[in-house]
């Protein structure tokens, strides 16, 4: 009994069992675990409580490679020269990056009961400490990874074209039967080929589905381009979401 009870299997099994039934009692603790294997090295996670997910993020070699990527010679030497505009929107663009990473594993129900996540960006000339919640990293997740379906199969379909197919279907709307909570009965409604993002008749499963995957990748690069946008108009009220303060890592105590 006592070897059953100190296996780390068994450990595992109640933990896995506990963030199952009781997930914002155990909001923090259970996002650590899920997302500790799937985010870069320079991440510490932490939980100051049940509600609270801290993440220090040491920057300084993600801005080298971003200077690398711009093709200098020697990016220590950049990195020291970059004057004071130009470093800030370097970090403030890596450390929304890593937000983005953050919220594209977390668990997306999890993340909506989270009181408060800190994100400490980290650099030997600049630091951020970013304050924010589940819900508003939720409506951020949203604005990046939500596509209407209408634009999604415009593009789709103007990239088959593109290809020299002209787009057949066999049937240009079908029904569909869903459950209406109002009525507490089944109906039946008539669903577009737009809608539902119905495959053409002569195109394969796999162009179409490949198609429509690089179309939304498209879309996302271009929500989070329009979002990044809005972060860096100070007057916007997208900025409300994050709450950022610059410190100086050599002089300032921050968490």
């Amino acid at each position: 009994m006592a070897i059953y009870l100190s296996d780390s299997k068994t450990v595992d099994f109640w933990n896995q069992l506990k963030y199952r039934f009781h997930p914002a009692l155990y909001s923090c603790e259970s996002t650590k675990q899920r997302i500790e294997d799937q985010v870069q090295r320079n991440w510490k996670l932490a939980c100051p409580h049940s509600q609270f997910l801290l993440i220090r993020i040491e920057g300084n070699d993600e801005i080298l490679a971003s200077l690398e990527k711009r093709g200098v010679s020697d990016s220590h030497a950049a990195y020291k020269n970059l004057n004071q505009t130009d470093l800030r929107k370097l970090i403030y663009q890596r450390a929304f990056n890593n937000i983005v990473k953050f919220i594209s594993v977390a668990d997306q129900d999890t993340l909506e009961s989270f009181k408060t996540v800190k994100f400490n960006y980290k650099t030997d000339r600049l630091g951020l400490l970013i304050a924010s919640d589940g819900p508003a990293l939720r409506k951020i997740r949203d604005q990046i990874y939500l596509i209407k379906k209408s634009r999604l199969f415009f593009r789709s379909i103007t990239t088959i074209k593109s290809r020299g197919i002209t787009p057949v279907w066999e049937q240009e709307s079908e029904k569909v039967s869903f459950f209406n909570k109002e009525t507490n009965k089944k109906t039946i409604k008539l669903v577009t080929a737009r809608e539902r993002l119905m495959r053409p008749s002569n195109v394969s499963k796999e162009l179409w589905n490949d198609t429509l995957k690089q179309e939304r990748d498209k879309l996302v690069r271009i929500n989070l381009k329009n979002l990044m946008e809005k972060l860096s108009d100070k007057s916007n009220l997208f900025n409300l979401f994050l709450k950022v303060k610059e410190y100086d890592p050599e002089k300032d105590k921050v968490l």
